[in-house]
């Protein structure tokens, strides 16, 4: 789902990186990834157990049990790229926070 805000997300990080969430990460390659914060599974608080990694305009959100979801980066935000489950965005200070199913996702961006 595109976020209503005007402008275009910028990505704070310089990435590299595979595509639902029933599928598996290579554990080399979430290894290597920066963590970030998430909730899994409707958690109420949030822990840096997740990894991020980026391919193109593909981000791969990895959970601690090699689990994973995919976003497209596009102008004004990033949508789900696969699965029937929207991605709903809230910005906040420095970060947004993505939401899909049960799970939300603290990326270091910011929608300007």
């Amino acid at each position: 789902m595109r976020t209503s805000e005007p402008g275009t997300l910028l990505i704070a990080l310089s990435l590299l990186t595979s595509c639902g969430a029933n599928e598996k990460l290579p554990q080399a390659e979430s290894a290597r990834a920066p963590k970030i914060a998430c909730a899994l599974d409707l958690a109420t608080t949030f822990a840096e157990d997740c990894s991020l990694t980026q391919q193109g305009d593909i981000l791969i959100l990895a959970a601690p049990d090699g689990g994973f979801r995919r976003l497209r980066i596009v102008k004004g935000g990033v949508e789900a790229a696969d699965g029937a489950e929207p991605a709903s965005i809230t910005p906040l200070k420095d970060m947004i926070e993505v939401r899909i199913g049960d799970d939300a996702y603290r990326l270091p961006a910011r929608i300007q």
